[in-house]
């Protein structure tokens, strides 16, 4: 358990500054784009990865379930390999019907010629890809999570140095994201390739056993995974598709600002979610159920003294986080993460639910959930987004996750015996309605310059927040000092 909590503050700096690199290549996207340019980039992108999860075949987490088994250590190469030629084999079929496609569908459902330049490079990063995820799931493995958000924040400080050199260098700027992704992923292969063959050389050095039973475990592992992941693919990328088709590329520039600017706050969450999958999957294999019940119920009695404020902070402010990111022209994209903003709370317990669902290995039960989420999200797509454009998709999508959070705690309270503090959980709301409203009431009396004042409001607010937690008993100093003990 103590793994839990170790390194964490850096692999939270890590994913803090990886998430801060994505949100300023962003804002230099946009703010060298035209709206157009901008969402015609992230129409192409997501129609090219939608199809990531039919080359990934699901063989990237059943690689990282297959490596947590002890008997299986002797066997990794073999396990690397039966997860990497697949996927480079599938990676360039795909490519080559798009390849052969790109003119059409350029001229046909973009209806701009430069949608061709973008996939040109796209499409080839969709295959080499592949070595990257193959390298990441070792990693993982290996609970290697400093290493494993490093990549992350290397990936995207990458993207964000050389598009800030590709706009000052490149006289064409309407490829240069398209570049910077291409350039980025090839270097970070280049890093994991090297550290691999440093560090793990005793891997290279294994012989290769075709093994019958271990590759029909994988796949049979993969395969439910790959249609689950397929249904994230399509909960996140079928607003920008629809969007596109019915709406145009400028308002999928306005949906790709909202629903970007929502995971700021996942930053603060995500270095803890990305080490639930693999710490619950060895903690299952060591059939340590007490200490899986015991993260559980720690993580729902107390993942909401985050995410709450986090999400008012956002739904309280929206003008303001767009236009100081983004600028003035995608000032349309506020609704939309206001929309976001009040489901903060699903997605957070979605992916912590998820991460428990993964690592206890019941990927058939998670696929099935991940459908009805998906499918429910693409019905409610196309009844609202020709009506409501982008506040639509944003509705539809939050209704996705609540959905998706409310039957993956139940797939978990039917393994696991949840005991949520019913009594500590509604003071925890009481403590956010305060901080919401000190918010506001702030807001009216002090007047500023807009940043200055929502500085002065927030820091105010949050002292009266973290008041009332510690006036209700939510916080004690010693229950700070037996989480600490327990998790750091």
């Amino acid at each position: 358990m103590k793994k839990f909590g170790h390194k964490s503050i850096l692999i939270f700096i890590l994913t803090f500054l990886a998430g801060l690199f994505g949100y300023l290549t962003r804002m230099i996207y946009a703010r060298n784009l035209s709206i157009e340019q901008y969402g015609l980039f992230y129409a192409v992108f997501s129609l090219v990865f939608f199809f990531g999860p039919f080359r990934d075949l699901g063989l990237s987490e059943a690689t990282l379930y297959h490596l947590n088994k002890k008997d299986n250590e002797k066997k990794t190469k073999s396990i690397l390999i039966y997860e990497l030629i697949p996927q480079l084999i599938f990676g360039l079929i795909f490519f080559i019907i798009f390849f052969s496609l790109r003119n059409y569908i350029a001229t046909s459902y973009f209806k701009d010629p430069l949608a061709l330049q973008i996939m040109n490079f796209l499409l080839p990063l969709f295959i080499i890809e592949t070595i990257a995820l193959t390298l990441s799931s070792f990693l993982n493995s290996k609970q290697q999570f400093v290493l494993f958000n490093f990549q992350t924040f290397l990936s995207g400080f990458l993207r964000f140095s050389l598009a800030f050199l590709g706009f000052r260098i490149f006289k064409d700027i309407s490829n240069v994201p398209a570049i910077t992704y291409f350039i980025s992923q090839v270097i970070l292969i280049i890093f994991l390739a090297s550290y691999f063959i440093y560090k793990y050389n005793y891997v290279l050095k294994q012989k290769f056993h075709y093994e019958e039973k271990l590759f029909k475990s994988m796949f049979s592992y993969a395969l439910p995974v790959m249609f689950s992941t397929a249904s994230t693919v399509i909960l996140t990328y079928s607003d920008t598709i629809l969007l596109t088709f019915f709406k145009g590329a400028n308002s999928v520039a306005q949906y790709n600002v909202a629903y970007p600017s929502l995971n700021i706050i996942l930053i603060f969450a995500s270095a803890f979610i990305g080490m639930i999958f693999p710490i619950i999957s060895k903690l299952y294999h060591n059939r340590n159920h007490n200490k899986i019940t015991e993260l559980i119920n720690t993580l729902y009695n107390n993942f909401l003294i985050f995410t709450l404020p986090l999400g008012l902070i956002f739904f309280s402010y929206p003008k303001l986080i767009v236009n100081l990111l983004f600028g003035e022209q995608y000032l349309p994209a506020a609704i939309a993460l206001q929309i976001f903003a009040l489901s903060f709370i699903f997605i957070v317990l979605r992916d912590i639910n998820f991460g428990v669902i993964a690592g206890i290995g019941k990927v058939r039960q998670r696929s099935k959930i991940m459908y009805i989420g998906a499918f429910s999200n693409i019905i409610l797509d196309l009844i609202l987004i020709p009506f409501f454009d982008i506040a639509g998709a944003a509705i539809a999508t939050s209704m996705g996750f609540l959905l998706m959070a409310i039957l993956t705690a139940r797939l978990i309270k039917k393994e696991y015996e949840i005991n949520i503090q019913k009594s500590r959980i509604i003071k925890i709301i009481l403590s956010n309605l305060f901080f919401f409203i000190s918010i506001i009431m702030l807001k009216k009396l002090l007047v500023f310059n807009w940043i200055i004042e929502a500085i002065l409001v927030l820091l105010i607010s949050a002292i009266i927040y973290l008041i009332s937690l510690f006036i209700f008993k939510v916080l004690t100093i010693e229950y700070l000092k037996d989480l600490w003990k327990k998790y750091f």
